[in-house]
């Protein structure tokens, strides 16, 4: 009988380890497939539709032109055209994959509203909508899109929006404050405040705390769009009246990889593989 169990465990410990060892081929046979597969590049297509009426010598505009994906990894793409449906309000029900049926959704959609103020408006005014939406930078991990908007719908003067996105092309994952280690944001954060001071605004640190005082409270914040991969570096992109008045623009700065590179999460790192970008950090 003890023989007979003894046996019995033997087989049962050696079937245990067979499934062991074949889930860890399986699994380096995966880890080697993923770091050797390079998504195919995102193709595009150059659309632009736009639409202009005129009532009582009243004037709308509404036009959007984009880089718009039609082929690659089939997740990116599909996370790109959902990106772009999003920038434009995200009220579009039909194939995200249509892009100009799309466009032509939201061109309509803002010349409709805009006549709601045609009956108080004078003669000779003129409503404006105008989105650029292009694919900034792309490398092997990863694609960057960007999305520009003007609007003039009255007063002293139009409002501008800009925001960008860095999608993953293994899987279209859209990246954020991700790219960073969770318990290093303070550094990014001062890194960032310090680039923006020197580089943007060309301020002393007192005349650069005087506008943190007046303007942001006190605390220098990050920005509420998402950092985003370029060429050159992390893009850090503010919007108009989120840390100073108007007529400063929308502030942003460029931070080199090189510089960043202690405060990347092995997230951010991963897609970083690029030669040039390897390169600049020095890997």
């Amino acid at each position: 009988m003890k023989r007979t169990n003894l046996t019995r465990f033997l087989c049962v410990l050696t079937s245990i380890s067979m499934v062991l060892l074949m889930s860890s081929c399986v699994k380096k046979s995966l880890s080697t497939s993923l770091s050797k597969m390079a998504p195919a590049d995102i193709e595009t297509e150059a659309i632009n539709m736009q639409d202009s009426i005129s009532v009582n010598g009243v004037s709308i505009c509404s036009s959007i032109s984009a880089d718009f994906p039609k082929d690659g990894c089939f997740l990116a793409v599909n996370s790109i055209q959902e990106w772009i449906s999003e920038m434009l309000d995200g009220t579009y029900s039909g194939k995200v994959s249509d892009g100009k049926k799309m466009l032509n959704f939201y061109v309509q959609d803002k010349v409709n509203f805009c006549k709601q103020f045609l009956q108080d408006a004078p003669a000779g005014m003129a409503f404006d909508y105008d989105v650029k939406i292009s694919k900034e930078y792309e490398t092997e991990t990863f694609v960057t899109y960007q999305c520009l908007q003007e609007t003039y719908l009255g007063g002293a003067h139009g409002s501008h929006y800009t925001a960008a996105q860095t999608f993953r092309k293994l899987d279209g994952r859209r990246m954020d404050w991700n790219i960073f280690r969770s318990n290093r944001m303070d550094d990014v954060r001062e890194l960032v405040s310090r680039t923006i001071q020197k580089s943007f605004f060309n301020m002393d640190d007192k005349e650069f705390q005087e506008l943190k005082e007046g303007f942001m409270n006190g605390y220098f914040p990050l920005p509420q769009t998402m950092p985003v991969f370029l060429e050159k570096g992390v893009l850090f992109q503010y919007q108009e009246y989120e840390i100073a008045p108007y007529a400063a623009g929308a502030p942003s700065c460029v931070i080199p990889y090189s510089v960043l590179d202690t405060l990347f999460s092995n997230t951010g790192k991963a897609l970083l593989s690029s030669e040039a970008i390897a390169a600049s950090i020095g890997r």
